[in-house]
């Protein structure tokens, strides 16, 4: 009986040892991989820093809008992002136009487009300052700028939803 509790005893050791030298390898791993991130964040450049400061022009299409908000998009109000409040420039021009739908034409297997009673189609002209770097532009620092993508906007404490239709850049 006494060889059976040194075996337990021996087999509650080897699985110790082997507990603490698994934590061991663990927290060296860890170690090496936070070095790892820390050298390469030395290395990388602000996104800042490779580029400069511009202007650029972008349209934003808001459709479907009712009349009741076609009044509140101006020339000369700040447009604001809705979530994070951050500034997104400000309006230079609104184009207002009836707002379109598309559908399908089972008869003819046509797609058409018909105007929708009662809603219009903005689109909002904005001046921005921006960040460019490369082919890549940075509204308010960090909200990437491009053809097709969605924005949900404010003006006049009115949130509008829509997609960026056209981006003109400017020098200097």
């Amino acid at each position: 009986m006494d060889k059976d509790k040194k075996r337990g005893i021996r087999r509650f050791l080897n699985i110790f040892d082997i507990a603490i030298v698994l934590i061991a390898a663990a927290v060296l791993a860890f170690l090496y991989v936070r070095a790892r991130a820390e050298k390469r964040a030395e290395t990388v450049e602000p996104i800042v820093s490779v580029s400069g400061e511009h202007t650029v022009l972008y349209t934003i299409e808001l459709t479907p809008v009712r009349e009741f908000q076609v009044s509140q998009v101006k020339p000369g109000q700040t447009v604001t992002e809705y979530e994070n409040k951050l500034d997104y420039g400000v309006v230079v021009s609104v184009d207002v136009g009836p707002a379109k739908i598309q559908y399908k034409d089972y008869d003819d297997r046509v797609i058409r487009q018909v105007t929708t009673p009662d809603t219009y189609t903005l689109r909002v002209t904005v001046s921005a300052d921006c960040v460019r770097t490369g082919d890549r532009i940075y509204l308010d620092g960090d909200s990437p700028l491009y053809v097709g993508g969605a924005m949900a906007v404010t003006f006049s404490n009115a949130l509008f939803t829509g997609r960026v239709v056209d981006i003109e850049r400017s020098e200097g």
